[in-house]
């Protein structure tokens, strides 16, 4: 797999022919290719195999020479047939969006694109990629159906809109290159780039009551556990850690020792971004060690909790926070 660049050079950066595709080609959840979306043009050794066909022709004319003219008219033959089979590989295949995969912001994503053909067509030699990003191939010779990995790069948290995929294809010879530009409305959600810390920004006790343990009584004795990073002194269990030699934690059969409140304000004066960098940081440590958390920030309060779907719901706060789509 290797980057390729967009198809149409420096005319993709019009904004006419932008606004020009998008009537042409909307976006849309599954597209077929057809004579609207395709575009064919000569590749390289097209351009050159057409030069060799005119100077065939001019020899021919010049000297009278009747092989000449027959080599010349074979040679247009085959172009021509060579420009409706390229067409005609990309024509009826079917592109349906996929999901995309959880990924944190900087980190490659992978969007599924399924492609399809109807009994009887094949489909060969098929490059799919997003320009200036790695590009995928297929083929549809022994199967109807293939599911693709077309990976691009997100940048930035939230909403991630890779824009037009390309799938083009120069079967059979490679003299003509014909491409589709589709837009299949697909979009990921792209979580904070987690940024590591020592402290876990564990609001205080004149911020919640909720945080602090309740009476070591209310709830039934569960046993202890080892240490982490973000568990309250108070929860520690002295004699336990005095006979095994390391830190131990009191844990209850309810599982309120371990609740955590994730503070916004522990970072007061830090660039925003930065903020939500180490809330997700946090947020995907505590899930990982299955313990329940809850978090805060300005407009946002989520209930300490724990499993996949908290784990989900709390990064997708922090992932749209401030933002448009929020």
């Amino acid at each position: 797999m290797n980057a390729k660049q967009h198809p149409f050079g420096r005319w993709w950066d019009s904004a006419r022919f932008r606004s020009w595709l998008n009537r042409r080609v909307p976006p849309q959840k599954q597209i077929t290719l057809n004579l609207r979306n395709i575009f064919i043009l000569p590749s390289r050794q097209g351009v050159y195999f057409s030069l060799l066909m005119l100077l065939i022709l001019v020899a021919g004319i010049n000297y009278q020479n009747s092989l000449a003219h027959a080599l010349a008219f074979l040679l247009m033959s085959l172009f021509m047939v060579s420009m409706l089979h390229t067409y005609r590989n990309l024509s009826g295949l079917v592109i349906v969006a996929g999901k995309a995969s959880e990924v944190f912001a900087g980190d490659e994503v992978d969007f599924t694109v399924t492609l399809s053909c109807a009994e009887g067509r094949q489909h060969e030699a098929l490059t799919v990629y997003w320009p200036g990003y790695l590009e995928a191939h297929a083929d549809l010779v022994n199967q109807s159906v293939v599911a693709l990995k077309v990976r691009t790069v997100a940048a930035q948290r939230g909403w991630f809109d890779p824009g037009r995929l390309t799938i083009e294809t120069g079967f059979p010879l490679g003299l003509f290159r014909a491409w589709a530009l589709v837009d299949l409305d697909s979009r990921g959600l792209v979580y904070p780039r987690p940024l590591a810390e020592e402290t876990p920004p564990i609001l205080a006790a004149a911020d919640s009551d909720d945080f602090y343990l309740r009476g070591e009584h209310s709830d039934d004795f569960a046993g202890v556990r080892n240490y982490a990073p973000g568990d309250l002194v108070r929860a520690v269990s002295w004699k336990a850690s005095a006979r095994l030699g390391k830190l131990m934690v009191k844990e209850y059969a309810s599982g309120s020792g371990s609740l955590r409140w994730l503070d916004w304000q522990h970072y007061e004066g830090v660039d925003e971004e930065i903020r939500l960098s180490h809330l997700t940081f946090w947020a995907k440590e505590f899930s990982e060690q299955g313990e329940s958390f809850g978090i805060r920030m300005p407009g946002v309060e989520i209930q300490p909790a724990a499993g996949e779907s908290h784990r989900q719901k709390v990064l997708r706060s922090l992932a749209l926070f401030r933002t448009d789509a929020a």
